[in-house]
């Protein structure tokens, strides 16, 4: 029972006991500071009060369980490193409910507490399991794993058929320094791919480096969400793959040209992507309920002219996000198809007073106002205050009028936050 090789071993050392048994009381005592409650002691072992409820057994276990636990083992030889394997057969282990390792687990964040997961990790069989649960839920969130720990990970994951289902989502990202190293990253993810049988959300980011669209398997996951940003090269594969994948509901990719088979996705609900991924993707009667329109710089009588054909599936989106240039007059022009919005984003290249029309969306609740990224000017003009009141005694159904001071990288709507 060893942690895979994607993270750097972990020993734990006990101090001054002549045998691992005798280290009893002091694991007791740790027990007892990870869960906050009483830990009695019959017939040599440790039985916890089950009885007791579980918010006071789980107390402070967010904070405490951040203590490291650093002992050390002597003998007439001296300091010895214990591996956790043996600490793990050798310790006595504790009678607690399952739910409360996981409850202080999951106190955890693996992004931030990845080093207190880890040194939990040998403290028993239980929180080993719990511990690689959270650990391998989410892989290559953090932004900072390195190409070669991603290759770690996908050699592990290749021969460990248990640590591979233990993935729910995996984020990938290659940049232009590991050009010299695509190829072996390609055939790595090619052949590990299919052994995520788990996956929910799959992300690539190719930064243009390379053609990758031979990675993706045409098996059929129980994929939730999928995050691509490719080369146009990648497009016939992934429009393959996506064929596949019938339990998609959220996609956010840049695409180009290549048709979309009329089967593809037949339960998306949410799309994030620039005007030629909303052409390929939104169609007629489909299910579409959420948008992110990512704003170009193209002219605003260029974008109408290529949507034209599929304004009518604007009519199903609740939720939509949009904007660019003169993004009033964009308004304007899909006017007719945003009956159903209820919240809508618009987002200015250039800064703007509240659209004068927009009060015309019937079931508009919530209406948000931001800007690109780099626009220097601000949110709404200098007739914001009278805008805003005639679009508050037009529409009696708007309750409120959100306005985005500073933008990110990516304004976008935190749907979480309005469903």
């Amino acid at each position: 029972m060893s942690i895979p090789n994607l993270f750097p071993t972990t020993t734990i050392a006990i101090d001054a006991s002549p045998n691992f048994f005798d280290c009893k009381p002091i694991f007791q005592y740790l027990v007892v500071l990870l869960l906050g409650h009483a830990v009695s002691h019959e017939a040599g072992m440790a039985t916890a009060h089950r009885d007791e409820p579980l918010s006071k057994r789980i107390y402070m276990s967010g904070l405490l369980i951040r203590i490291r636990l650093r002992l050390g083992l002597k003998d007439a030889t001296g300091l010895k490193e214990v591996s956790p394997l043996s600490l793990v057969q050798h310790l006595p282990s504790p009678i607690l409910a399952p739910e409360i390792y996981r409850a202080i687990v999951d106190a955890l964040d693996p992004q931030v507490d990845l080093d207190t997961l880890l040194t939990l990790a040998p403290v028993s069989k239980a929180f080993y399991s719990e511990a690689i649960r959270a650990i391998y839920f989410d892989v290559g969130g953090d932004i900072s794993m390195s190409t070669k720990r991603h290759i770690g990970f996908l050699k592990s994951a290749g021969e460990s058929p248990k640590l591979a289902r233990l993935v729910k989502r995996y984020q990938f990202s290659m940049y232009e320094s590991d050009r010299g190293m695509a190829s072996t990253v390609l055939n790595l993810l090619q052949r590990t791919l299919p052994r995520l049988i788990n996956l929910i959300h799959f992300s690539f980011t190719g930064n243009g480096v390379t053609p990758a669209g031979r990675i993706l398997p045409f098996s059929n996951y129980h994929m939730k969400s999928f995050y691509w940003r490719g080369v146009p090269a990648d497009e016939k594969e992934v429009s393959a793959f996506l064929l596949c994948q019938e339990s998609i509901t959220k996609v956010d990719t840049t695409w180009h040209d290549t048709p979309l088979h009329e089967n593809a996705l037949p339960y998306l609900e949410q799309l994030r992507g620039p005007v030629t991924t909303v052409i390929a993707f939104l169609r007629p009667r489909g299910k579409v309920r959420v948008l992110h329109w990512i704003p170009g710089t193209e002219d605003h009588r260029i974008i109408l002219a290529l949507i034209r054909t599929t304004l009518p599936a604007f009519s199903s989106i609740r939720i939509l996000s949009f904007g660019g240039d003169a993004v009033d007059i964009l308004l304007s022009g899909m006017m007719k198809y945003l009956q159903s919005v209820e919240i809508l984003e618009l987002i200015s290249a250039k800064g703007l007073d509240l659209p004068g029309d927009a009060w015309r969306i019937p079931n508009l609740s919530v209406l948000v106002l931001s800007k690109m990224r780099g626009c220097i000017c601000s949110v709404v003009g200098t007739n914001h205050l009278q805008m805003a009141k005639t679009m508050f005694e037009k529409n009696r159904i708007l309750d409120r009028i959100d306005i985005v001071l500073f933008p990110t990288t990516s304004v976008r709507i935190k749907v979480s936050i309005y469903q």
